[in-house]
């Protein structure tokens, strides 16, 4: 199995404004927003624009760099609509120059992916594999993420969805944009996009964690869109490493993607801070460990490798 996926993408990284004051007059910028357009151009050479509150519609009209004022945190980053290795590379390249910005836990990184040649049933097969496999991708980030009152788990009402239709579901998770996964966009006519939010601030300067986390959420939509799942029964980690292919004979850059999110999950999944989810803890704890030998990875190097520009950019881990 190879990454040769070339579906429509984009991101949105927050920045902390560089006086640290999250809110801004209507009309004005937050401070060091020029900067940080200065600091993409100077890396891409392309044409960034900075403008002023409002919806940013790239998947429709955009194709280039926007930042504007976000009030939760300063400053927002919208990447031109991307694709393959090439658009991820240039996404690449301008979140390792923002390396020395300030990106806090009131930052987060979103990532819209196009579902525009998607079906009805496809899109609601990935939404319904997003509930079985939420509590996993929940164990990949740290505890200020999963607190987050801006990326709620959906899973808490999966018991709701188990008799609604395709185009119900999709209506359900379009109601509201501030959970895990979302359609908001969708359901709305704005984008043709699903929307996955739970990516915490270190992704927002961190290039290694972005090329993996963006490639893992298009390989997990590839996959789920022509698979009925038969109930909405939560996997345990196991099995979304079996669902994933990650069992299978994997090219580098494959590898790479599963051995960053078992490495994440790792560190991150006893940081939950719901007493609910405590027993599936136990179960993770036991599994994860179990695959980190299994796999023969060393979870520091997985996630801080020492050939960084290597593993970032080599043509063996580009697909």
């Amino acid at each position: 199995m190879n990454f040769s996926y070339c579906r429509p993408f984009g991101i949105e990284a927050e920045l902390n404004a560089f006086d640290g004051v999250a809110e801004t007059k209507r009309g004005a910028f937050p401070k060091g927003i020029h900067d940080v357009a200065n600091l993409i151009l100077s890396v891409l050479g392309e044409y960034v624009e900075v403008r002023g509150y409002g919806n940013t519609h790239w998947h429709k009209t955009l194709g280039h760099w926007v930042l504007k004022p976000d009030n939760s945190c300063g400053i927002e980053v919208c990447s031109p609509v991307s694709k393959g290795w090439l658009g991820l590379r240039n996404i690449i390249k301008v979140i390792e120059a923002f390396e020395k910005l300030s990106a806090d836990n009131r930052c987060s990184f979103h990532v819209h992916i196009n579902a525009a040649d998607l079906s009805t049933k496809q899109i609601a097969n990935v939404l319904r594999w997003w509930i079985k496999c939420e509590p996993v991708f929940f164990d990949s980030v740290p505890s200020s993420r999963k607190s987050s009152k801006f990326c709620q788990f959906f899973g808490l009402h999966a018991w709701e969805m188990c008799s609604v239709s395709d185009q119900e579901l999709i209506d359900i998770f379009g109601f509201e944009k501030y959970f895990s996964a979302n359609a908001y966009h969708l359901a709305s006519g704005d984008l043709d996009t699903l929307e996955f939010r739970l990516g915490e601030h270190e992704l927002c300067k961190n290039a290694f964690f972005v090329k993996n986390w963006v490639r893992l959420l298009i390989h997990f939509l590839e996959v789920a869109k022509d698979i009925e799942p038969d109930n909405l029964n939560w996997l345990d980690l196991e099995d979304v490493i079996n669902f994933l292919g990650f069992n299978g004979d994997l090219s580098s850059g494959m590898e790479q993607i599963r051995d960053w999110f078992l490495a994440r999950i790792y560190y991150n999944h006893k940081s939950q801070i719901d007493e609910f989810f405590k027993h599936m803890r136990i179960i993770t704890s036991k599994q994860v460990n179990e695959l980190i030998i299994k796999f023969d990875i060393d979870p520091k190097e997985a996630l801080q490798p020492m050939l960084l520009n290597e593993v970032l950019y080599g043509k063996i881990y580009s697909s």
